[in-house]
């Protein structure tokens, strides 16, 4: 069985010490790279709105 290279990336909203609310981005959407724009990721160096789950 075929399994993901990179976990995927998570974003938590903290009050105080507390987790709030999360949100999941796969990694590869925010991978950077030197060879150039083809082989960056799609959200790479971008704004994003990420919507969160409770």
């Amino acid at each position: 069985k075929p399994q993901a290279g990179v976990p995927d990336v998570v974003v938590w909203l903290l009050r105080g010490e507390r987790r709030v609310a999360c949100a999941r981005v796969p990694a590869p959407d925010l991978m950077f790279s030197r060879s150039g724009p083809g082989t960056c990721g799609r959200l790479c160096g971008r704004i994003q709105t990420l919507f969160l789950v409770v």
